[in-house]
């Protein structure tokens, strides 16, 4: 009899395993992303591999080297090309794909580069320059133009990241100044401004002003107790502590 129960149980215990189904187990990341969340042995994190912000730029730098290269409506220059423009037109035939570049920069160090566009120093063969043509930055994935220069204005960044202007509102008229790029890099606010202008109206009195409204304007400036030489020794001293970049000339842009 008991031979017969035990048969009878092992034959119960040979159907039920027949019935039990083992499946492989998929490997779908899940354990080391829980590992990583916990901070394991693991050194690896979730960030998204860097961006590439050249490719943001690469249709402003197509549109900027077809007036750079002479081919561009008239009735329709780019924004920020007004410089290449006023280049070609006052210069050579297609002088500015040499004469101008550009180069990625983080001007204000929030880790987006801002696209410089700039005048090369033309006895420079290295392609370096420090005048700033127009600056460009990426916001919300657009690129938005910040500044841009044309034949009587100039920018330049200083080594701190100042934005460095100079200008003239004619003959007697000259204009420099510090703006500071806010802090997504989109606008510059005026800092300091001088420039000179006449004395109630004479043009043979012609003194130093200076505010912080970014205007030419003496009724909202403080009038300054210096020469002119001195307000151009001013002018100079800021412009030599201008950033020299390396650009990528838009001859050879065109040659990539």
């Amino acid at each position: 009899m008991k031979l017969k129960l035990s048969a009878i149980l092992i034959a119960s215990l040979l159907m039920l395993n027949s019935c039990i189904v083992l499946k492989p187990v998929e490997n779908d990341g899940s354990t080391d992303s829980a590992k990583n969340e916990q901070g394991s042995d693991s050194t690896q994190t979730n960030q998204d591999p860097e961006t590439d912000y050249m490719e943001y730029y690469r249709s402003t730098i197509d549109s900027l080297f077809n007036v750079a290269s002479g081919n561009y409506d008239e009735n329709n220059i780019p924004l920020g090309a007004t410089a290449l423009y006023e280049g070609n037109l006052y210069g050579e035939t297609n002088i500015m794909l040499q004469k101008a570049g550009f180069t990625l920069s983080d001007i204000n160090g929030d880790n987006i580069p801002e696209l410089l566009v700039g005048s090369i120093v033309p006895e420079d063969a290295a392609n370096t320059g420090t005048t700033v043509y127009a600056l460009y930055t990426v916001s919300e994935e657009k690129v938005k133009l910040v500044f841009e220069s044309a034949s009587k204005n100039s920018y330049s960044v200083l080594d701190d990241g100042t934005i460095f202007y100079q200008g003239s509102g004619g003959a007697i008229y000259s204009i420099f100044g510090l703006y500071d790029l806010s802090s997504n890099a989109e606008t510059i606010s005026c800092r300091d401004y001088w420039f000179t202008y006449e004395k109630d109206g004479n043009f043979d009195d012609i003194r130093c002003w200076h505010n912080t409204a970014g205007e030419m304007d003496p009724s909202i400036s403080e009038e300054l107790t210096i020469s002119l030489d001195e307000f151009w020794q001013m002018q100079r001293d800021f412009a030599g502590q201008a950033k020299i970049f390396d650009l990528t000339t838009f001859s050879e842009y065109g040659d990539m």
